[in-house]
This record gives structure tokens, C-alpha cells and sequence, in this order.
């Protein structure tokens, strides 16, 4: 059931970056877990925060940049 739920999440944020209408930056709120994302040119930057227990991790993600 987890793995569901995450899976959702995952693929909500997923969406929101690469999906038809992709945004810069959002926040996307599942259950207790909030992401927040922002896309600049060489990055991806994930901040997931539990809202039960407050803990925070941060994930970012190298953005392949062709000219």
C-alpha cells in the first residue's frame, strides 16, 4: 500500500516537471508529505518534508542541458 502511495507522489511531481504543461517550480502535497521543486538550467532541486515528524530531505538532481 505504501509503495502505491508513494508511487502516486512520484508521479505527481514527475507531471509537474516533464509532464505537457511543465512548470519551473510547485508544490505538490500528498497525505502528510509536501515537495516542493525547483527547475533552473543545470538542476533539479527536491525538498520533501514529513509533515509528522518535520524531518526534511533534499534531493538534487543534474539537468542534461543540449544546445
Amino acid at each position: 500500500m505504501e509503495g502505491r502511495l508513494l508511487s502516486a507522489l512520484a508521479g505527481q511531481v514527475t507531471d509537474a516537471i516533464f509532464g505537457e504543461n511543465p512548470q519551473d517550480g510547485g508544490t505538490v502535497v500528498f497525505g502528510t508529505n509536501t515537495v516542493e521543486f525547483t527547475r533552473s538550467v543545470g538542476e533539479i532541486r527536491l525538498q520533501i518534508t514529513d509533515a509528522l515528524d518535520g524531518s526534511v530531505t533534499e534531493i538534487i538532481v543534474p539537468q542534461l542541458v543540449i544546445n
